[in-house]
């Protein structure tokens, strides 16, 4: 620091608070003192003034998968409120296991984090101490309940999941099977497909075993569907959880000569891009899942400013976006 004071010409006092404090600095003398740091190359030694101060400038997130695009709109949302309240984004991967939840939060909360971001809204028990003891703001994100740990932002997924259903219904389909991730430990699937069997049943419509699949979260997973279900002779439409699977469906479809939506209708989740440009469109759940992320990031860093918050809960609310695919 005395280095970097040294070659910006300012007191080791003004190095500290630009550091740590950089709302109180100009802008003139930030940009100087970046400048030094740059051309020394000094790196903060961050671990130590968390040991001094007792707390850092990171969040920790922790999302399931890096491969859902959907999430990377959270984390992106996330990341640019933070950023511009000088807050940075430590990031895990959770790979839908609430005890890899567990144990990163474990390792992480030692360096202190300021807040942690997370997504889902089911926990390891061992987590939900460890947050009791840490003290800190806590968000909970994409999933939806009444009673969160401490802050949610989210939507409802059983209710999206009943409304694309009852969309189907409604459009003369009747014989409906479902695809999805694995239930186990994903409390956002399990709820999509309560609301699936909801709308069948409330339909008087039957589902039988066969119709409805677990599988992967890539657009092979769809493909490889078509070859598990009785699509056709016997299902007539998909309700399928996750855009990237369902377009991975209605491109094998196509070009297995299945004419879409006459022969088989298929629905998605999420409203991705790819879903706009699949041929006729692909009918699906819309959700902001940028403002997820941005939502979330603006009420952590107003507790971590000590700024009041009105509105702990938080429902981004979705809608049918219905195409061609249905």
């Amino acid at each position: 620091m005395e280095n970097v004071a040294a070659a910006a010409g300012v007191s080791i006092v003004t190095v500290s608070r630009a550091m740590n404090s950089p709302e109180i600095v100009s802008a003139r003398t930030r940009a100087k003192i970046t400048a030094a740091m740059s051309e020394i190359g000094y790196v903060p030694d961050l671990v130590a003034r968390s040991m001094s101060q007792q707390r850092t400038r990171f969040v920790a997130a922790f999302v399931p998968t890096l491969f859902d695009p959907a999430f990377a709109n959270i984390i992106q949302g996330l990341s640019d409120v933070l950023t511009a309240g000088s807050v940075h984004l430590l990031l895990g991967n959770t790979q839908y296991s609430v005890e890899e939840e567990g144990r990163l939060a474990t390792a992480i909360l030692g360096y202190r984090p300021v807040a942690l971001a997370l997504s889902g809204t089911t926990h390891a028990p061992a987590l939900l101490r460890l947050i009791s003891r840490a003290g800190i703001p806590v968000v909970e994100m994409w999933n939806f309940v009444d009673r969160p740990l401490d802050m949610v932002v989210g939507f409802r997924n059983q209710a999206a999941a009943h409304t694309i259903t009852r969309h189907l219904i409604e459009r003369g389909y009747r014989r409906i099977g479902f695809i999805g991730r694995p239930t186990e430990g994903n409390e956002r699937t399990a709820a999509r497909q309560r609301g699936y069997r909801a709308a069948m049943r409330e339909a008087g419509l039957t589902v039988r075993k066969d119709w409805v699949l677990e599988t992967g979260t890539q657009m092979e997973a769809g493909a490889q569907a078509l070859d598990q279900m009785p699509v056709v002779r016997e299902i007539e439409a998909l309700v399928v959880t996750g855009d990237t699977v369902a377009a991975g469906v209605l491109l094998a479809a196509l070009s297995r000569g299945i004419r879409v939506p006459e022969q088989l209708a298929v629905t998605g989740f999420g409203d991705l891009p790819i879903s706009r440009h699949l041929p006729g469109g692909l009918t699906t759940i819309g959700i902001d899942s940028y403002a997820v992320g941005r939502i979330s990031g603006q009420l952590l860093l107003d507790r971590i400013e000590g700024l009041p918050v009105k509105k702990r809960i938080v429902d981004v609310g979705f809608e049918v976006l219905a195409r061609g695919s249905s």
